[in-house]
C-alpha cells in the first residue's frame, strides 16, 4: 500500500477468519505509522460471504467496523453479489436526468444537444456498461432520455422524433449522427472479458476465473467457453448477437469498437455525407442539412426550402445539388467555402420561416445574406488559417470583397 491507496474508497479482502484479520489490522497499523494516515472506523464497514453470525459479530467487535450488506457504492457504481437489478441501476438514469436538467437547454441546437449526447451522457452509461451487463429496460431508459434531450431539449417528451433512432446512431457516412447505441456498446464490453477468458490474458482477474470457476481445458476457443459456463440466458444472447464463434478480429486482438462494429454492421456510403458535414460548415448548419437531405424537417418549413432550392418532394435524386453548384469553382478549399455557404443559407431560410411562423417577424433578404457572409469569413479564416495556399488565400479575399 502507498498513501495513493486514500484518494478513493479502497477494499482489502481477506479470508474470514481470526489469523487474516489480525494479519490485516497489523498492515494496517505498520502503514498508518509510516504515513500517518489512518482509516476512519465510521466510513468503514465489514461485508462477508458465507460466515456465521456470531463470528462476523466478533470480527465487527475486534476491528471497530460496522457490518455493511450488499449492494455497496463503489467508485459511482453498485457492487452487488447478485445481477443487477433495474432498481439497482435507477442511479445511473437519474444522474442523467440531473446533468440534462443542469444544462441550459434552450439556448442548445440540434448540433449542441448531439455533442452533449455523444460526449456527456453517454460517456456515463458507457463507464457502467464496461462493468456491467445492464438490463434492457435500463438500455432503453438511456436511449429514451438521449432521445428525448436530442430532439427536445428534455429528458421526458411527447414531441416525435423527426428521425429514427436507429438511423441516427449510424455513422456519419450512413446517413447518420455517429451517436453510439447504447444496447450494442454494452454487448460488445462485456463481450471483451469472454475474449479475455478464452484467450487467457495475462492479468489476475482472468487468471482467478479460469483457475476457481473453468476446470475444463478450452483452448482459447470461444465456442467452447460459452459451452462450458452454460447455454442459456445471457451466455446464449452473447453468443447469438456477436456471434463471437466465429468473429475474426484484426490481428488477432478484440477491441469494444471493432466488435462494436461488427455487431452493428456496415450500411451503403450516403452519396452527400461529404457535402452534410462538409469541415468548413458550422455544425448546426450541417445538422439542419442533414434533416433536409432526409426530407424530414416539419411540413411547412420542409415545403418552403425545398421549393427554394427547385428541389421536388417526391424527388429523390438529389445526391447532385452540392457538386452542381460548386461544378466551377476551383480548388479544395474554394469548393467547401461553397459548400459552407449553401448549408448557412438552408439553415437561415428555415430560421426564417420559424421566425415568420412562430413570431410573426420577417427577416430582411439583406440581414439574412449579411449574417450569410460573416459567418462564412469567420468560419473560413479559423479552418483554413494553417491549410490555404497563397492561391486559395487570394480566392477567398477576392470572393468576400
Amino acid at each position: 500500500m502507498n498513501h495513493m491507496c486514500f484518494a478513493d474508497d479502497m477494499l482489502l479482502f481477506c479470508k474470514g477468519e481470526f489469523v487474516s484479520i489480525k494479519l490485516m489490522l497489523e498492515g494496517l497499523l505498520t502503514f498508518s505509522e509510516a504515513s500517518g494516515l489512518i482509516t476512519n472506523a465510521g466510513k468503514s464497514n465489514i461485508f462477508s460471504a458465507n460466515i456465521e453470525r456470531r463470528c462476523l459479530e466478533d470480527i465487527c467487535e475486534i476491528t471497530g467496523y460496522a457490518k455493511g450488506s450488499l449492494p455497496l457504492k463503489y467508485l459511482g457504481v453498485p457492487i452487488s453479489s447478485k445481477k443487477l437489478t433495474i432498481v439497482d441501476c435507477e442511479m445511473l438514469v437519474d444522474k442523467l436526468v440531473c446533468r440534462i436538467r443542469t444544462w441550459g437547454t434552450r439556448n442548445l441546437s440540434y448540433a449542441g444537444r448531439t455533442q452533449l449526447v455523444n460526449s456527456v451522457l453517454l460517456h456515463i452509461h458507457t463507464y457502467w456498461s464496461f462493468i456491467f451487463q445492464l438490463p434492457k429496460k435500463v438500455l432503453k431508459s438511456i436511449t429514451a432520455v438521449c432521445r428525448n434531450f436530442l430532439w427536445s431539449g428534455q429528458e421526458n417528451t411527447t414531441k416525435s422524433q423527426l428521425i429514427s433512432w436507429e438511423k441516427v446512431c449510424r455513422s456519419k457516412k450512413e446517413e447518420g449522427l455517429g451517436i453510439v447505441d447504447c444496447m450494442i456498446w454494452n454487448e460488445a464490453a462485456i463481450a471483451k472479458y469472454v475474449w479475455n477468458i478464452a484467450k487467457k490474458a495475462d492479468n489476475l482477474w482472468v487468471k482467478w476465473v479460469n483457475q476457481i470457476y473453468l476446470k475444463e481445458e478450452i483452448g482459447g476457443n470461444i465456442n467452447q467457453l460459452l459451452t462450458v459456463v452454460g447455454t442459456g440466458g445471457k451466455y446464449a444472447s452473447l453468443k447469438r448477437s456477436l456471434r463471437l464463434d466465429i468473429w475474426v478480429p484484426n490481428k488477432g486482438v478484440y477491441t469494444i469498437q471493432s466488435g462494436y462494429q461488427w455487431r452493428r454492421g456496415n450500411d451503403s456510403q450516403w452519396p452527400w455525407w461529404r457535402d452534410v458535414w462538409n469541415k468548413m460548415n458550422i455544425p448546426k448548419h450541417s445538422f439542419i442539412c442533414w434533416i433536409v437531405m432526409h426530407r424530414r424537417i416539419l411540413t411547412k418549413d420542409r415545403i418552403g426550402v425545398l421549393e427554394w432550392l427547385k428541389i421536388g418532394i417526391n424527388n429523390t435524386s438529389i445526391d447532385g445539388l452540392w457538386r452542381r453548384v460548386t461544378r466551377r469553382a476551383k480548388g479544395k478549399i474554394s469548393r467547401s467555402l461553397i459548400k459552407a455557404i449553401i448549408a448557412a443559407l438552408i439553415y437561415h431560410i428555415w430560421q426564417a420561416r420559424n421566425g415568420a411562423l412562430w413570431n410573426k417577424a420577417v427577416t430582411r433578404l439583406t440581414k439574412i445574406l449579411k449574417m450569410i457572409k460573416e459567418e462564412s469569413r469567420s468560419r473560413t479564416r479559423g479552418s483554413t488559417q494553417k491549410k490555404h495556399t497563397n492561391k486559395d488565400a487570394t480566392w477567398i479575399d477576392n470572393f468576400f470583397k
